[in-house]
Formats: structure tokens, C-alpha cells, sequence
């Protein structure tokens, strides 16, 4: 039982050392806050007016859609919801991997210093 107490141990402090260089890099604060940037304007892009993203991000595809987009006349609208679904969903996904990114970001940043 001891050997695995020494076993987790070791684990941890490797783990514990590849962040603490990983904090060290240039290239890596570079990569993330490069990433965070391009998801930025990654997102101003997609989107054909910007301050529907934070509708686009945090409320259901369909209210997002109909707040959007209004209908016309003859019940159509002028986008398809399937494109605006595949839209929300890429901002949805490169928004989150931004957010966990800067979570991490922060959480070397607590462990370095």
C-alpha cells in the first residue's frame, strides 16, 4: 500500500513540474493569448452583427433565432435555421475552449507564483 502512496506521489509531483515549466514558456502564454484573441475576432466575423453574439452564446438556439432574425411577411425568414444552428454551435465551442483556456491560464498563473 505504501508503494502506491509513493506511486500517486511521484505522479503528482511530475505533474506538478510539467506545469510549473510549462508556465516558464514564452511560446505558451503567446499560443493562449493569441487563441483568445483569434476567438475574439473569430467570433466577430461568424457573426453578421456583433452584439448578437452574447444572444447567440448564452440563450437556446430558437429564442436566439427568432430574436435575431424576424420573419417576413410570408412566414419565411431570411436565414436558414439549420446554417444559424451550425453557426452557434462553432461560436459556442470556440467560445468555451477559450473560456477553459483562460481558466487555465489562471490556474498555472496561481501555481507559479
Amino acid at each position: 500500500m505504501d508503494n502506491f502512496i509513493f506511486g500517486i506521489q511521484g505522479i503528482a509531483r511530475g505533474i506538478n513540474n510539467a506545469i510549473h515549466m510549462l508556465s516558464q514558456l514564452q511560446f505558451f502564454w503567446g499560443l493562449a493569448i493569441g487563441f483568445f484573441i483569434s476567438t475574439l475576432i473569430h467570433g466577430f466575423l461568424m457573426s453578421e452583427n456583433p452584439t448578437h453574439l452574447p444572444a447567440m452564446i448564452f440563450q437556446d438556439k430558437g429564442k436566439s433565432f427568432k430574436k435575431i432574425y424576424a420573419q417576413e411577411a410570408s412566414g419565411a425568414y431570411r436565414v436558414s435555421y439549420s446554417r444559424f444552428s451550425k453557426t452557434v454551435d462553432t461560436l459556442k465551442l470556440f467560445f468555451g475552449l477559450s473560456f477553459f483556456l483562460c481558466m487555465g491560464i489562471i490556474f498555472v498563473a496561481l501555481l507559479r507564483f
